[in-house]
């Protein structure tokens, strides 16, 4: 019986340490195991030569959905007579876009690389509501662009001027397809004569579309970014962009500063807490998005994160736009010049439909029709590897139209912000 009792006090205390055993590897594995797949996970994201995440990051294995609509003019003649525009929104043409990037070169010392990108896009007919033969009647983007020159001419300069808008019968509307206002681009005879008078190209090939070059073109800014090896809080952070650890665009250092990703990927950690920040090449500056809610696409949960009315808030709402401001000229809130980027184009970005903006813009023209599921910019990004698994970065290009003495077809134009075209 004493031997007995030994035995089963014996064993009570063999299970009870094996229960301990039991119950302490389960808390470390609980604690431990995570953080064992974050590591895992960093290690993977790294972009090294050779390796998984560096193949998909230097080349893009699926597609991605580009989609474009343009807004028709319905009543051109009688906008260059000054009545308000009405607009027609067209499309969408949708494109399937492939990313690739080249001249990649890696510097171990700062843990970064460099590298250009290429974009090429592919007609999707199926998914498009329209055909690239579409006509479409729209600002005149490039004698626009005279326009915004000729008030700064004297008056003999503004009269021979006029006679070669004259000669080449350049108006401020044109009526193109879909296809010259993109990618295949149509020659402007008037800019043309003009630049041979000034002996300066003013449009490759003389020859304008929104998209003009850029289809299988080798961009033209070199981007640095750290590849995550020494710290993955800081993966594919954008370090310098043409050799530029700044901007040069804006009127002090806060707005030059550049903030986070391409929009592709973010550091991490991911938090519903914390912004994630992204360059915009669109809008000539960084951004950042704010958490929204959670989503669930294709079975997998997401974090979303959505602009706020602050970013292209007018000064007085948001003083730090003040130095946004181009030469002192502030907008109200809603849109934002870019002209200072854009070899002084007069490019105002927007919402689309206005989403966000001052109402004075939306009551300058009609057709839109702001709604926030259909216009708002958003990103869905996957909390474990910061990787973006869709997103709707959603944009307007307007232009900034106003009368001009002496010059024909812009004597009497509306004074508007004018809608020409949305990508998303």
């Amino acid at each position: 019986m004493v031997q007995c009792s030994c035995l089963l006090k014996v064993g009570i205390v063999i299970s009870a340490t094996v229960s301990i055993l039991f119950i302490l590897s389960g808390v470390f594995l609980f604690f431990w195991f995570p953080n064992m797949i974050k590591e895992k996970i960093h290690e993977k994201i790294a972009i090294n030569n050779g390796s998984d995440s560096y193949k998909i990051w230097s080349k893009s294995p699926f597609p991605l959905d580009f989609s474009v609509y343009l807004f028709h003019v319905e009543n051109a003649d009688a906008v260059v007579n000054g009545e308000k525009p009405v607009l027609v929104q067209k499309g969408p043409y949708v494109f399937k876009q492939y990313k690739e990037k080249f001249d990649i070169s890696f510097n171990e010392d700062s843990d970064s690389v460099s590298y250009r990108g290429m974009k090429k896009y592919f007609f999707d007919e199926e998914n498009s509501n329209g055909s690239l033969s579409d006509s479409i009647t729209i600002l005149n983007l490039p004698f626009l662009g005279v326009s915004k020159e000729a008030m700064k001419l004297s008056g003999f300069q503004k009269l021979m001027l006029n006679m070669l808008v004259q000669m080449y019968k350049a108006k401020p509307f044109v009526t193109r397809n879909v296809s010259q206002l993109l990618f295949e681009g149509y020659h402007d005879p008037l800019i043309e004569a003009l630049a041979k008078a000034k002996n300066k190209t003013m449009l490759p090939n003389n020859t304008f579309g929104f998209l003009y070059g850029q289809n299988g073109s080798t961009a033209d800014s070199l981007y640095t970014v750290n590849q995550g090896n020494l710290d993955v809080s800081k993966i594919l952070t954008i370090e310098a962009i043409d050799n530029r650890t700044s901007l040069p665009y804006w009127g002090s250092k806060y707005c030059n500063m550049i903030n986070g990703t391409d929009g592709g990927q973010f550091p991490l950690p991911i938090s519903r807490e914390q912004d994630v920040y992204l360059y915009s090449a669109e809008l000539c500056r960084s951004v950042n998005l704010r958490y929204k809610v959670d989503v669930v696409v294709e079975g997998i949960k997401l974090y979303r994160y959505t602009t706020s009315p602050s970013l292209l808030a007018e000064a007085t709402v948001n003083p730090d736009n003040a130095c946004y401001c181009v030469d002192g000229n502030c907008l109200k809130s809603g849109v934002m010049r870019i002209s200072v980027c854009k070899k002084g184009a007069p490019v105002v970005v927007s919402m689309p439909h206005f989403y966000q903006a001052d109402e004075e813009f939306l009551n300058a023209v009609e057709g839109l029709n702001p709604e926030e599921h259909l216009h708002q910019i958003y990103i869905d990004v996957e909390p474990m590897t910061g990787i973006v698994m869709s997103a709707g970065k959603r944009l307007q290009m307007n232009a900034d139209v106003k009368p001009v003495n002496g010059l024909t077809g812009y004597e009497k134009n509306a004074v508007c912000h004018f809608s020409v075209a949305v990508g998303f």
